[in-house]
């Protein structure tokens, strides 16, 4: 009778029970040279990434975020690795769905921006500038504390699928009657 095809599996029938077919081999993926691109793009930021843990002023974690965009398109299974990275891995624990920013990050990065920004107020106000100037890099100070204490503490959920209404059954638009 030949080969039966389940969906998951095949299934000899006696006929055929000394005959075996061989599998096919899987095609050859082309190179696409725009994932080839992404994929060093991402392998860039990621050396990019390292040299910033080390240099004063390079940053690492914007560097990271970068890389992990582009393996997300050209290598999913880099992205992962770059992921659970013993070394990289605490700088994007944010993207994981459902992060929260810890309440000591926001603490020290409150902190910093205060002391940034005070700073920065004090030498603009002793090099004379208009008064115009420290208002708004306060302002932005302050936009940015409510960033920190009030977006990063939410809880980013994915949205939920709509329920699914149940279908009603199909009903004869005639009532049926026996046949004689």
């Amino acid at each position: 009778m030949g080969l039966m095809h389940d969906a998951a599996t095949r299934v000899e029938t006696s006929a055929t029970a000394g005959a075996r077919e061989a599998p096919r081999p899987c095609p050859a993926r082309r190179l696409n040279p725009v994932r080839l691109w992404l994929a060093g793009m991402g392998v860039l930021c990621v050396a990019l990434g390292a040299l910033g843990v080390f240099v004063p002023g390079l940053p690492t974690t914007i560097f990271l975020i970068i890389a992990s965009w582009c393996f997300a398109r050209s290598c999913p299974w880099l992205e992962e690795r770059l992921i659970r990275n013993r070394f990289f891995g605490p700088f994007l624990r944010f993207l994981e769905p459902g992060a929260v920013m810890p309440t000591r990050a926001r603490v020290i990065a409150s902190a910093i921006l205060l002391i940034a920004v005070s700073t920065s107020i004090a030498m603009m106000l002793r090099a004379g500038t208009s008064i115009w100037i420290p208002v708004a890099v306060a302002l932005a100070g302050g936009v940015g504390l409510a960033c920190i204490w009030l977006i990063a503490r939410q809880k980013h959920t994915e949205p939920e699928a709509p329920a699914q209404v149940p279908q009603a059954q199909s009903l004869p638009l005639s009532p049926s009657r026996p046949s004689r």
